[in-house]
C-alpha cells in the first residue's frame, strides 16, 4: 500500500536524508551535503517538499540562487556551487520517492543548472607577495612558501609525514604524496592519479629544510625517519599535527595578516604555482602530472590565472627568428 504522500518540509527532510547519509558517505563529502542543506533551508525551508514542482526547483537553482546578494554584497552562488545544490536535490527527493513519501519523482529529469559561469576568477599571488614572504622567513611564510614552489592540494600538504621525503640514487630529494587529510583522518589521496613522485627543487629543498629547522628539526633528520605518524607542517603552538586544512587555513591567514598581504587562502598557492610553470614553459602534460591531475584540459580551465598567464614567455628567441 502506497504511504501517505509526506507533509515534510525542506528543513524536516534535509534533516532525514542527512542523517539517512552521515554513516554511508565520506566526511567531506557528508560537509558538502550539509552546507547544500543549510543554503535550501535559509531560503525555502518552509515549503513542503512535495508541493514543488520541477519547474519551482529549475527556478530556484538557476534564478533565486543567482539573485541572493551575500553579507559581503556579492550577488548569486557559483555556477559550481549551484550544480552540488541541484545535485542533492535530485538526490533528496529520489530517496523519498523511493521511501513511497512523494507519489512522483519531480526530479526523474534532473535540475540542470544553466547560465551564469562561475564568477570568480583563478586566483594567484604577486611577486611581491611571495618576495614579502621570503623577506619575512618565518615558519609559516616558509609552509606558504613550500606549498607554492610545487603545487601541493591542501589537504596533501597537511598530511606529508617525514616518511614521505627522501633521497634517491642520484642525490636529488623526493616526494612521495600518496596522501590527504582534509578534515581529522589521514587517508589516501583524491583518486589514483593523485599519487605522485616528485622531484624537489633546490629552491623547495631550501624551504622545506628551513621550514623543518624552525621546528627544532633539519631536513637531514627528516632523509633518515621512516616516521608515518611526524608530519613535516606542526602546529606552531602545540607542536602536534595540524588537524585539516581548516586549521592550516586559519594559521596562513593569521600570518598574511600579520604581514599585512591580501589573503585569497590555501588553494591559491596551488594555482600560483601552476600559472608559473605554463608561463615559463612548463608543457601541460608535465603540469598536469606535477599536480596530480588526469585531465591537462581541467588543469588549464581550473588552474590558470588567464590573466597572468601569457603564451611564449620563454620562447622569444624562438619567435624572433620565424621570419628569418
Amino acid at each position: 500500500m502506497t504511504k501517505r504522500t509526506t507533509t515534510k518540509t525542506f528543513e524536516t527532510a534535509n534533516k532525514v536524508f542527512l542523517k539517512e547519509l552521515e554513516h554511508r558517505v565520506e566526511e567531506t563529502t557528508f560537509r558538502g551535503y550539509k552546507t547544500c542543506a543549510n543554503c535550501i533551508n535559509a531560503l525555502i525551508g518552509t515549503k513542503r517538499i512535495a508541493d514543488l514542482t520541477h519547474h519551482d526547483l529549475d527556478n530556484f537553482v538557476n534564478i533565486t540562487l543567482c539573485e541572493v546578494t551575500h553579507s559581503d554584497n556579492k550577488l548569486g552562488y557559483a555556477k559550481s556551487t549551484r550544480k552540488n545544490i541541484a545535485s542533492y536535490i535530485n538526490q533528496l527527493f529520489a530517496y523519498f520517492y523511493a521511501k513511497e513519501e512523494l507519489k512522483k519523482n519531480i526530479c526523474a529529469t534532473k535540475i540542470k543548472v544553466i547560465g551564469g559561469e562561475d564568477r570568480s576568477a583563478v586566483k594567484t599571488y604577486s611577486a611581491q607577495t611571495t618576495n614579502t614572504l621570503k623577506l619575512s622567513d618565518t615558519y609559516l611564510s616558509l609552509v606558504a612558501l613550500f606549498i607554492m614552489s610545487i603545487g601541493l592540494r591542501p589537504s596533501e600538504a597537511v598530511a606529508l609525514t617525514e616518511s614521505s621525503v627522501y633521497r634517491d640514487d642520484l642525490g636529488n630529494i623526493r616526494l612521495i604524496i600518496n596522501k590527504a587529510a582534509p578534515l581529522s583522518q589521514i587517508k589516501g589521496t583524491k583518486n589514483k592519479s593523485s599519487e605522485r613522485i616528485i622531484v624537489l627543487s633546490p629552491l623547495s629543498v631550501d624551504f622545506l629544510n628551513r621550514l623543518l629547522v624552525k621546528q627544532g628539526r633539519s631536513l637531514e633528520y627528516a632523509l633518515t625517519s621512516m616516521s608515518t605518524e611526524q608530519t613535516l607542517f606542526t602546529n606552531p603552538h602545540t607542536g602536534g599535527r595540524l588537524i585539516g586544512t581548516k586549521q592550516l587555513y586559519t594559521y596562513l591567514a593569521k600570518e598574511f595578516a600579520r604581514l599585512e598581504l591580501t589573503y585569497f587562502g590555501v588553494k591559491p598557492c596551488r594555482h600560483t604555482f601552476a600559472t608559473r610553470c605554463a608561463t615559463n614553459g612548463m608543457p601541460f602534460e608535465d603540469l598536469a602530472g606535477y599536480l596530480g591531475h588526469s585531465s591537462t584540459k581541467m588543469v588549464k580551465e581550473l588552474y590558470i590565472n588567464k590573466d597572468e598567464f601569457a603564451h611564449g614567455q620563454k620562447h622569444q628567441a624562438c619567435l624572433s627568428s620565424i621570419m628569418n
